[in-house]
């Protein structure tokens, strides 16, 4: 089956330990992208870094407070982003569109759907594998492998259990979207020729 983490625009959110890149990272993930000014992905004591739909369409990212603005990317469901710093130089993949920008400053992220004390709060889904990576924190929250039932959401961080805890979801486990997809069934059917010698 695959899941994803339905946030509601208001005032939920998912919470983890600071996650903090001084040097090179990678950050990957996949959401709903529309135009509306909302967070996917931040740092909660700050607007200074951030992943974001913006209202006029475009996708932006924000490190260490140098903040890039990127046109064209798909309006959908699902859609993939990446980006990664490698010295100063930050490249991005989101949905096809790639470019680059430069920013050597310190990167701080702790919280899925908003930023700054719950500011811009996420209206849409997370799906799939979410990465944040550097040297000696290496985090991998999967929406397919955490738990679905009821209780608090936790986003399980399957590679280092740095799991990110639900703040005013459901707990009911609405929060939870099961798109299906579940394992695939063939069907094989060996056919066998027959003939009739009349020799």
């Amino acid at each position: 089956m695959a899941w994803a983490l339905q946030f509601d625009g208001v005032n939920d959110r998912a919470d983890f330990s600071v996650w903090t890149a001084t040097g090179d990272f990678t950050v990957s993930g996949f959401v709903d992208t529309q135009a509306r000014t909302e967070i996917f992905i931040g740092y909660n004591s700050s607007s200074q870094n951030y992943v974001a739909n913006i209202s006029n369409g475009n996708f932006r990212i924000k490190v260490g407070n140098v903040q890039v603005d990127i046109v064209g990317t798909t309006r959908g469901t699902n859609v993939p982003f990446s980006f990664n710093r490698v010295g100063s130089t930050v490249s991005y993949d989101v949905d096809g569109v790639t470019g680059s920008f430069t920013s050597a400053g310190t990167f701080l992220l702790d919280t899925l759907g908003t930023y700054n004390n719950n500011t811009l709060p996420y209206n849409g889904r997370m799906y799939g594998i979410w990465t944040l990576s550097r040297v000696g924190d290496v985090r991998t929250y999967g929406m397919d492998a955490s738990t679905h039932s009821s209780g608090t959401v936790i986003v399980t961080d399957t590679t280092s259990a740095s799991n990110a805890t639900g703040v005013n979801m459901p707990t009911d486990g609405s929060a939870w979207v099961d798109l299906g997809g579940g394992g695939i069934s063939v069907t094989v059917t060996e056919v066998l020729n027959s003939f009739t010698d009349t020799s």
